[in-house]
């Protein structure tokens, strides 16, 4: 998606804009005499930066008296955008070949990065990262993140025999493993030997919950169920969703949480 050409800034914008420019330049003014008052000893040194205050703190206060509108108008302007923030996400991810799947205010992009949008705070919250609240800071944020979720080469068969290696490494005496304690050992199975004999974090090979819901979620949607023994993987549901991880359920068409694999067969 090429760049957006920025237009000439609203009226709101500009009038904000050059009220705060005035603050900031007379609270510089308070601050640069404040600095010659601290270090001056006798009354004579005193009376040039305190003058100076004086004068600023008068401006201050006449600036001041424009801020409460100027914060009326801005929030108003900020929930406009808030309300059309939904479509223009939509409407990015669909010019990106991007899933977009939930509602509001909690979004799910390519089936693994949440996106969640604070109304009040007018923020958004990207894979647990906070930003500002609009489509184009949404994207910016999600291009990199998308770029490493499914690795080019990746081969659904591949992912449900480490994930039926992972299972069977968590499993104790029940046959349902808990789903973060098989992405655990599945993380402790993608590390080659050399990093068993020296930790080093350049040796380590990391897989986000991100990473892994998304896999997961391709696995299920191809119906890729299968281990090398020809197990069938079964998914549960958690007792409590915080002990769950939100995934693309296909028949349901839509992402609901897993709290236990299993897998079952010969």
């Amino acid at each position: 998606m090429g760049k957006k050409t920025r237009g000439a800034p609203t009226p709101v914008a500009a009038a904000t804009d050059g009220s705060i420019a005035r603050i900031v330049s007379l609270a510089a003014r308070v601050a640069k005499a404040g600095k010659v008052l601290a270090s001056a000893k006798e009354s004579t040194e005193r009376i040039a930066p305190l003058r100076q205050i004086a004068s600023a703190l008068v401006d201050l206060q006449a600036a001041a008296g424009d801020f409460p509108a100027l914060v009326v108008e801005t929030e108003r302007a900020a929930s406009a955008s808030i309300l059309r923030l939904e479509a223009d996400l939509r409407d990015h991810c669909t010019s990106q070949g991007w899933q977009i799947d939930g509602h509001w205010p909690s979004f799910w992009i390519q089936r693994g990065i949440p996106v969640e949008i604070d109304e009040q705070g007018f923020s958004a919250t990207v894979s647990g990262k906070k930003i500002v609240a609009s489509a184009e800071s949404i994207v910016r944020e999600l291009e990199p993140l998308l770029e490493s979720l499914i690795p080019p080469r990746f081969s659904p068969d591949e992912f449900v025999a480490r994930l039926a290696a992972a299972y069977d490494a968590s499993r104790s005496a029940s046959k349902q493993v808990p789903i973060l304690d098989v992405y655990r050992a599945f993380v402790i199975g993608l590390q080659k030997p050399r990093f068993w004999r020296n930790a080093v974090e350049g040796d380590f090979v990391g897989l986000s919950l991100d990473q892994f819901r998304a896999q997961l979620s391709a696995c299920l949607e191809q119906g890729r169920l299968t281990a090398p023994d020809r197990r069938e993987l079964i998914l549960s549901p958690p007792i409590n969703p915080k002990d769950g991880l939100f995934v693309y359920q296909p028949n349901e068409r839509r992402l609901a949480f897993v709290g236990h694999f299993e897998f079952i067969g010969d």
